[in-house]
């Protein structure tokens, strides 16, 4: 698994947060920010929590854009997809985001995602393990650890 992690997670000090997202994925999370001090406020929250996941083909693909002429509107444009070179579509990447939005600055603060190559048929749930991942980046974080340096 590779972690990335971006912006710096606020000291919780009893500060609400609404989660974005239900299911063990959100459980998971919101557990995980309670355990660092945060509190669940859907009513007054500080913070808005996000949490998104995704298994998609690790090969990124290409459209070739084919206009009758240069001038062409876009309504005339046509086109292909191209699959990448040098990956199938046997080799996917799950993805477990998790990002943290101030409210009252309406920006995003601090976001971090989980990627784990796999195989389609290595059998199993993708997402097996990511999550603790994810809670363990978050709560080093908060102890001031520096992230991990991964690749991106």
């Amino acid at each position: 698994m590779r972690i990335v992690q971006t912006g710096a997670l606020p000291a919780a000090s009893g500060a609400g947060f609404r989660l974005d997202q239900a299911g063990d994925l959100g459980d998971t999370v919101a557990g995980c920010l309670a355990g660092m001090g945060f509190r669940a406020d859907d009513a007054h929250p500080a913070y808005l929590a996000q949490v998104a996941f995704s298994d998609r083909s690790a090969g990124t693909n290409l459209f070739i854009h084919e206009a009758a002429t240069p001038d062409a509107g876009a309504e005339a444009v046509n086109g292909r997809w191209a699959d990448a070179p040098s990956r199938d579509r046997r080799h996917r990447n799950a993805t477990l985001s998790f990002s943290l939005t101030d409210i009252a600055a309406a920006r995003e603060i601090y976001h971090v995602a989980v990627i784990r190559p796999h195989g389609r048929k290595d059998g199993g749930d993708p997402r097996a393990g990511m999550a603790g991942a994810l809670c363990e980046a978050m709560t080093g974080q908060a102890a001031g650890e520096t992230a991990p340096a991964t690749p991106s």
